[in-house]
């Protein structure tokens, strides 16, 4: 309003004055209203213009956090603020990020974390516009306990979203009680606008440049897997290259398939340890659901989870369980966890699943490679083997040589071979190896137990203690302390006859698959000939040394076993006696009763032979009706009363030949080893001489060396 006076005297106002001075007013108005608007232009420009200059020094900052710091500074000096906050929103784990800040707190605020609650950030975003707190104790949008950490008294919350993503805000703070008018609430929010536009541009810049690392990252993970062939090798890098991109992961393992069932393959700590060993996965939980799936399994809190509900003792933290596969088949499963409960980006989803799939690859090629060179060292190993079974014909070598050669190519914690007798229908265990020790020899009747079974069936069988019956019958397996959990059993075969078994245990639950059967089954049917060989070997030379009619050595096997224990008795200075005995009238058996009966007679004395001696002794037929025993560790006393209990047992002994009965009688000499003994002719001589006084003095008696 304008106002007129005339001060001179008093009158009225002529209507062209007051035309006049209302034109005049009018044109004063006009140019007033001109200025203001101008000056609001200019006011506005610079504001537009400041905010282009905030926003191409933000844009020009080398990256998003410098681009913060810079939005911050310049923010703050273009509203005469105190202090200017960044802060920024954290989508997947919905909570708020402290970022850059201007004023007494720059170098502090974003070391300080941002605390659960009521925050102005989490106020504008859902508001979607600016809002004010003049009073920040005594204001809706801010937490009081957190405001009292800041110099702040009065705020404004400008929301950060472009194109509908919520990035954070802008707090301008001023350290004094402020009221912010509509006009700085309508500048602040025009800022942010640009400034959400500008933080968008350079996040989607910044995630793509991640983006690109990441798959140069994963490519390079993906060059140092394949650069090896050996499993433990690529599991190990897996490993490593899963702690790269997930610094903050606690452990990660690796199950892999075989047999169709998941075993534990490796691990890896953030304390760098490797040596831990996981139980076999549960068959309902995370690790064979995600087989199952063939997906990912992002578990945020185990102690909610169901897949957890009945292991209590893992609910701890977060796991991701990813899966190996190729195509559509799954190789295994990695799993990666956390200490405490945490949410998943899709970046580090997505660069997991990426690294996964580059290692279902790797771990396929590398087993792939371990089982071709397995084979063809099985191969080598086996022609070795059969090589090697022909290099000897003695059974105590040949056993012990079938166990070193099998556990070339097999694991054997326990190991047996077991030798059928289809005549007395038992088994034979010649060798048995158990943790270390070789167990004595044992012979057991043909009953349910594995080898047995095996005989019977003539298959080959592979057991798990805790799957298989074929465990619970026959014999203990293992030592006392240790017991097998599982095992292969093989039969001997030789065409269609089965000649034993062999059999490699462990002590360890599945550690037998179907290959080390085939390649066991090829060292039985190699041990099947060499065995057989062995046996054909000892008939030849037991025939050498054997008399064909009574079955005991004859003159050379007794020269041979009998100068060994004349050097024993010698080396040792121990006893040795020797009976030599002579069937009485032995002619005349013949010239009555025929040769074939005489033969008889020559078996029945054997046997008498056979049953007055023991095991360790020696009985063999020197010569036409005249025998000879050698009895080690015996003195002469006990030599005497073994001849008189020979004496009597063939005097009691009748022999059939046709209707009639034939009795006969020996006559006995006795003698032992002397100082001046050096061989044993010399000790035959004497105990010949003492028996050709016993027939000179009435025959069928016992006579002494004098």
């Amino acid at each position: 309003m304008i106002g007129f006076d005339e001060c001179l005297y008093e009158r009225e106002w002529s209507s062209a004055e007051i035309d006049a001075l209302v034109m005049a007013t009018d044109t004063l108005g006009a140019a007033i209203g001109r200025e203001w608007i101008d000056a609001e232009l200019r006011t506005r420009a610079h504001h537009l213009e400041l905010l282009n200059k905030i926003t191409d020094a933000a844009i020009a900052a080398p990256n998003l956090a410098q681009m913060l710091q810079t939005i911050a500074d310049r923010l703050g000096k273009l509203l005469n603020a105190d202090g200017c906050y960044i802060t920024r929103w954290d989508e997947t784990r919905q909570r708020v990020q402290h970022g850059m800040a201007y004023g007494e707190l720059r170098e502090a605020y974003l070391d300080e974390p941002a605390e659960p609650g009521i925050t102005m950030t989490e106020s504008v975003l859902r508001a979607g516009h600016a809002l004010a707190a003049d009073d920040v104790f005594n204001s809706p949008y801010v937490n009081p306990h957190e405001a009292i950490k800041y110099p702040t008294r009065s705020l404004l919350g400008l929301p950060l979203i472009a194109r509908g993503k919520k990035l954070g805000a802008a707090l301008i703070g001023f350290n004094h009680l402020h009221h912010f008018t509509s006009d700085e609430m309508e500048r602040g929010e025009q800022a942010a606008r640009h400034i959400a536009l500008a933080i968008a541009k350079a996040q989607a810049l910044e995630a793509e440049q991640q983006r690109a690392a990441e798959l140069q990252a994963v490519h390079s993970a993906g060059l140092s897997l394949a650069a090896s062939l050996d499993l433990a090798t690529v599991l190990e890098s897996i490993l490593q290259s899963t702690f790269r991109f997930s610094p903050d992961a606690k452990d990660a393992h690796v199950f892999l398939y075989r047999d169709e069932r998941l075993q534990f393959a490796a691990s890896l700590w953030s304390n760098g340890r490797k040596d831990h060993q996981f139980a076999e996965p549960r068959v309902n939980g995370l690790t064979y659901t995600v087989a199952r799936r063939g997906e990912t399994a992002v578990i945020s809190d185990m102690k909610t989870h169901p897949l957890f509900a009945d292991a209590p003792h893992l609910q701890d933290g977060a796991i991701i369980g990813l899966p190996l596969k190729i195509g559509a088949r799954i190789v295994g499963v990695m799993n990666v966890a956390y200490q405490d409960p945490r949410a998943f980006s899709k970046e580090e989803l997505r660069v997991l699943e990426l690294l996964a799939s580059q290692a279902a690859i790797a771990v396929e090629n590398a087993r792939l490679f371990d089982e071709t060179k397995q084979r063809a060292e099985r191969m080598s190993a086996l022609n070795e083997i059969g090589q090697a079974l022909t290099a000897t014909l003695k059974f105590g070598q040949l056993y012990r040589l079938i166990y070193q050669q099998a556990r070339r190519v097999l694991t054997a914690d326990c190991f047996y071979i077991a030798i059928y007798d289809e005549h007395h229908n038992t088994i034979h265990f010649p060798f048995m190896y158990d943790d270390g020790v070789e167990l004595p020899n044992q012979v057991q009747p043909l009953g349910d137990g594995p080898s047995s079974r095996v005989i019977r069936t003539r298959a080959s069988h592979l057991a798990n203690r805790s799957s298989d019956p074929i465990f619970q019958g026959g014999a203990h397996f293992g030592t006392l302390s240790k017991v097998a959990a599982s095992a292969i059993f093989v039969p001997m075969m030789l065409g269609p006859r089965v000649l034993g078994v062999i059999s490699a245990q462990s002590y360890r639950e599945g550690s037998y698959q179907p290959e080390d059967v085939q390649v066991l089954e090829t060292i039985a049917a190699q041990a099947a000939i060499a065995l057989e060989n062995a046996r054909l070997y000892d008939e030849v030379r037991q025939l050498a040394v054997t008399d064909e009619v009574t079955g005991l050595f004859n003159r050379r096997g007794l020269f041979q076993l009998g100068q060994r224990e004349i050097e024993r008795a010698i080396r040792y200075q121990r006893p040795l006696a020797a009976i030599m005995l002579d069937i009485d009238h032995f002619k005349q058996i013949n010239d009555t009763y025929g040769h074939p009966a005489g033969d008889r007679v020559l078996r029945a004395l054997a046997g008498c032979c056979r049953e007055s001696i023991r095991t360790l002794d020696i009985a063999g037929r020197y010569g036409g009706e005249e025998f000879f025993l050698l009895l080690p560790e015996t003195d002469l006393a006990s030599a005497l009363v073994i001849a008189e209990r020979l004496r009597h047992s063939v005097e009691e002994t009748n022999v059939e030949s046709g209707h009639s009965q034939i009795r006969f009688t020996i006559s006995l000499g006795v003698t032992t080893m002397a100082p001046d003994i050096s061989n044993l002719a010399t000790l035959i001589e004497r105990a010949d001489q003492a028996q050709y006084l016993a027939k000179q003095t009435g025959r069928n008696r016992v006579q002494k060396y004098a």
